[in-house]
């Protein structure tokens, strides 16, 4: 019987600056039993396997963790069983293909099950795809393309923050991943949602959630947990939305998450 539920963000919060998990979490996710651990990200569900397969997690089997990927688009029971997936309906669809048109200055990845696009390729885009190990065609994208994430690449922050007040109106879920990345979800989607519902799917809605992150995706997740954990540099909206702020190098983010709970 699990004692609570440990959701927490990757990049920037579960790895440390050279993106490699800390050593005192690796041994608590390949040891410890009596939490439920519940990676929850932007990247899609075949880089997180490569991240963990990187640093000698679980290779050579199916993930035994349960994971939230694209910011909530899609999330998965133990051994990679998918049971919650959102994706853009067609009018959604044709609104974001026409603010893709009118701002060829930002890089545009289109994310689905099967495959990813990238829509006017840059420099700074490329490099951030080849940094979180996102993969994708830059052919022309079918008309018929189910996705369920946009990810909007631009190395100028004033440029993105520009472009930012320019969709207020597009009626999506929008967050900033980063101060260079911007992402939009279906209305309503957000990783704080797939929680609930994935926790409801897996009989386990009655466990308290302790939930980690630095990005604004991430705030969600603190909407519906018990305590809530923002590392140290996070994007400052974000420590302002967490009841606590932590430092995860030296002992790891874990252990922290686990001693807290247990106050």
């Amino acid at each position: 019987m699990y004692k609570a539920i440990i959701c927490f963000d990757l990049d920037g919060t579960l790895l440390d600056e050279r993106e490699r998990i800390r050593k005192p979490d690796m041994e608590i996710l390949q040891n410890n039993r009596d939490y439920l651990f519940v990676p929850a990200t932007g990247r899609s569900y075949e880089s997180v396997k490569r991240l963990f397969h990187q640093n000698q997690l679980f290779v050579g089997q199916k993930l035994p963790l349960p994971l939230i990927t694209m910011n909530g688009a899609v999330a998965f029971a133990p051994q990679e069983e998918m049971v919650v997936e959102f994706l853009f309906t067609a009018a959604e669809k044709q609104q974001i293909r026409s603010v893709i048109e009118k701002n060829q200055h930002i890089s545009f990845l289109m994310q689905g099950h099967d495959n990813s696009y990238l829509l006017w390729p840059n420099e700074f885009g490329l490099g951030c795809l080849n940094r979180y190990d996102l993969h994708y065609t830059l052919d022309p994208m079918p008309e018929s393309f189910e996705f369920f994430k946009v990810m909007c690449f631009c190395g100028e922050p004033d440029v993105l923050h520009s472009f930012v007040n320019s969709v207020k109106e597009l009626p999506v879920e929008k967050a900033y991943g980063t101060p260079f990345i911007y992402e939009f979800t279906p209305p309503g989607v957000n990783k704080g949602r797939a929680l609930t519902a994935l926790a409801e799917s897996m009989n386990v809605s009655h466990l308290p959630i302790f939930a980690a992150g630095d990005g604004g995706n991430d705030v969600e997740t603190f909407r519906v947990a018990k305590r809530s954990f923002a590392p140290k540099g996070s994007l400052p909206f974000v420590l302002d939305a967490a009841d606590e702020v932590i430092e995860p190098d030296g002992v790891g983010l874990l252990s922290q998450m686990i001693e807290r709970s247990m106050n």
